[in-house]
C-alpha cells in the first residue's frame, strides 16, 4: 500500500509539469497556429541558465534571468525567422517544420554543454524529504505541484475573467484580430445607424440596420361608410334589401 500511495504522488507531481508543458503548447499554437516544436528545448535552455547562474545570483536572481532570456530568445526567433515565412495555411506548416529544426539546434548546443555532468539547480528545497503519514514525499515534488497548480490557475484565471484574455480567446476562435470597438469603451461603439468598417450591412437589409425591411404591400383602407350612389341608380338594389344607417 505504501508504494501505490508513494507512486500515486510521484506521478501527480510529474504529471503536474507534463500539464504545465502541455498549457504552453496550446497557448503558443492558440495564439500563432503553429505547433512549435521549440518547447521543449527552450525549457531545457531556461533549466541550464538556473543551473549556471545560481552561484553568483542565487536561486530566485536566476531564474527571473533565465525566464527572461527565455523569453527574448523565444521572441527574436519568431520576430526574425518564423514571422518573415508568412501567416497563410501553406506557411504554417513550413513554421512547424522550422521549429523542428530550431529545436535540433538549441538541443545539440545544449548536450554539448552540459556533456555528462549532472547539474545542480540550486533550489531552496534540495534533497529534503516530507514525512506524509506512511508516504515519505521529495519537497521538489511537492514545490512542482503547488507551482504547477498556481501557474494553470493564473492562466486560467487571466484568460478567463480579464478583458485582455476575453479579447485574445476571441481573436484566437475569430482567426484575425478583433475590431477596436468589440472590446472598447461604450463610446467607441458603433452608433445605431451605422455599421463598422469589417461589417458591411448584408445586401437584403434596409437602409437603417435599426428597421426591419419594408416591402410593398398595398396601403391599407380605413374602414368607412359607403357613399350612397346617384338616386337614379337605385339605392339599395332590390335582390338585397338594406336599409342605410340613420
Amino acid at each position: 500500500m505504501t508504494g501505490v500511495l508513494d507512486s500515486l504522488v510521484n506521478g501527480l507531481a510529474l504529471g503536474s509539469v507534463y500539464a504545465l508543458i502541455a498549457l504552453g503548447f496550446v497557448t503558443i499554437f492558440k495564439a500563432s497556429g503553429v505547433l512549435s516544436f521549440t518547447h521543449g528545448s527552450l525549457l531545457l535552455l531556461g533549466g541550464y541558465l538556473v543551473a549556471v547562474l545560481h552561484d553568483d545570483l542565487g536561486f530566485a536572481g536566476a531564474l527571473a534571468l533565465a525566464i527572461v532570456v527565455t523569453a527574448l530568445l523565444a521572441g527574436a526567433l519568431d520576430r526574425l525567422l518564423l514571422q518573415r515565412i508568412g501567416t497563410d495555411s501553406h506557411a504554417a506548416h513550413v513554421q512547424t517544420i522550422v521549429t523542428i529544426g530550431i529545436d535540433i539546434v538549441l538541443v545539440t548546443d545544449l548536450a554539448r554543454r552540459i556533456g555528462g555532468d549532472l547539474l545542480s539547480t540550486g533550489d531552496p528545497w534540495g534533497d529534503a524529504v516530507t514525512d506524509m503519514g506512511p508516504v515519505t514525499v521529495a519537497d521538489s515534488r511537492v514545490a512542482a505541484i503547488v507551482v504547477s497548480g498556481a501557474a494553470i490557475a493564473g492562466a486560467f484565471a487571466l484568460f478567463r475573467f480579464t478583458p485582455w484574455g476575453l479579447s485574445l480567446r476571441a481573436a484566437a476562435e475569430d482567426g484575425r484580430p478583433p475590431p477596436s470597438w468589440a472590446y472598447g469603451s461604450p463610446a467607441s461603439a458603433p452608433s445605431p445607424g451605422a455599421w463598422p468598417a469589417d461589417s458591411p450591412p448584408s445586401p437584403r437589409s434596409s437602409s437603417s440596420p435599426s428597421r426591419p425591411p419594408v416591402w410593398n404591400a398595398p396601403p391599407a383602407r380605413s374602414p368607412s361608410r359607403p357613399s350612397r350612389p346617384p338616386s337614379s341608380a337605385g339605392w339599395p338594389p332590390r335582390s338585397a334589401p338594406w336599409s342605410a344607417p340613420c
